[in-house]
């Protein structure tokens, strides 16, 4: 499904794509509106020497440059011809979230604490205590995409599966990542298991 970009155009060559983007997408936290310029200086950092991106290596090696060709229209050009480059950005993958070119030279790398980098989706950042959660809220505004279920929500931090398990169980948190073992111990207490969306790879290793 369409998002940022509403649709795409590959040249014959295979070394370049046009985005058109989605108008009137406003950033969050007075961020100002999404726009080409936002897509430009996502990707130039993307690909910079200190970038901690998963896949800052492949897109080293797999951008040539990105342009701007109208505010709301933006090429992507190739080294070299690559068949996963439209998954690579997709949410099938790693994707690439759009930061704020505005809110960037307002206020600056910024830091976790004090003031993470403005984004365009749903819920937005309202805090966080290092290793044990991160707090998100609802947009005040009407988003483009979804309205969300929740007004809040939080990612906390949990090593051990048995706090986990605890924690689910006395409702202290509704959602739980549990191994194998623990899963039908869940669903004798009334649980249900949910399948992610997402690939997944279970790997085994032999010493």
């Amino acid at each position: 499904q369409p998002q940022l970009a509403t649709d795409w155009k590959i040249d014959t060559d295979k070394l370049s794509v046009v985005f058109n983007l989605r108008k009137n997408v406003p950033f969050q936290k007075d961020g100002g509106t999404f726009g080409a310029k936002d897509v430009v200086f996502s990707m130039t950092e993307l690909v910079k020497a200190d970038s901690q991106h998963a896949q800052a290596p492949y897109w080293r090696k797999i951008l040539r440059g990105v342009k701007a060709l109208s505010d709301d229209q933006v090429q992507v050009d190739l080294a070299e011809p690559d068949g996963g480059f439209l998954r690579a950005i997709s949410e099938a993958e790693s994707t690439i979230e759009i930061k704020s070119k505005d809110f960037y030279e307002k206020f600056g790398e910024g830091n976790m604490q004090t003031q993470p980098v403005a984004g365009t989706g749903p819920y937005q950042y309202q805090s966080r205590q290092q290793a044990q959660y991160i707090r998100y809220e609802r947009t005040p505004y009407k988003h483009w995409s979804v309205t969300p279920d929740f007004p809040e929500f939080e990612f906390r931090f949990m090593k051990e599966a048995s706090t986990r398990m605890a924690s689910l169980l006395t409702s202290e948190v509704h959602v739980a990542s549990l191994p194998q073992d623990l899963l039908g111990q869940a669903e004798k207490q009334g649980m249900k298991v949910v399948q992610g969306r997402v690939p997944a790879l279970r790997t085994y290793f032999l010493p």
